[in-house]
């Protein structure tokens, strides 16, 4: 409870995109529900209703190029036709992580592609949704336990670039 509290005091320095909040929110609030010792009846996690949120969150990743798009919980809770603390607590328990957790993985994925391809870091930041490098740089830590420069050097270092880092090489280069 403490780390969810300090977490969301740590976010309040700086502007949280609204499904962010909604997320800090709901896992404060989940946290207090079980330190209440108040069991509340949840129904089945309802798979359709999740795929169809799912789905919707991967087209909309597809048609963003640059995934700088902001939904709101009350967007997806129309899409699943059920209450917005319902499709986050739904969400979670069959894909084991919240809504905008979810589209901060799917960022992350696409800029540590970008990175590998050896893009500037500030690029791969825009390019895959997040405000500036330092964002990037906070949740890439966060996910994968070094920084993105870092990941860059290693990468770079150990030959792993993909192939189409290596495409855009000239032929005489290798």
């Amino acid at each position: 409870m403490i780390q969810i509290a300090n977490r969301l005091l740590a976010e309040l320095h700086r502007p949280l995109q609204r499904m962010e909040h909604q997320d800090l929110v709901f896992s404060f609030a989940s946290c207090l529900q079980r330190l209440s010792h108040t069991r509340v009846q949840h129904t089945r996690a309802n798979y359709q209703a999740m795929k169809r949120v799912r789905e919707f969150l991967d087209d909309m990743l597809r048609l963003d190029c640059n995934l700088s798009f902001e939904l709101t919980l009350d967007e997806l809770a129309a899409v699943a036709q059920y209450s917005k603390w319902q499709v986050t607590r739904d969400f979670r328990a069959l894909y084991g992580t919240t809504p905008y957790r979810y589209i901060t993985l799917k960022r992350l994925q696409k800029a540590k592609s970008m990175i590998e391809q050896g893009l500037p870091l500030a690029q791969a930041a825009f390019d895959s949704g997040f405000a500036d490098q330092s964002h990037l740089s906070r949740h890439f830590k966060n996910c994968f336990g070094t920084t993105p420069k870092l990941w860059a050097r290693l990468v770079q270092a150990a030959g792993f670039a993909s192939p189409a880092a290596h495409a855009t090489q000239s032929p005489g280069a290798s």
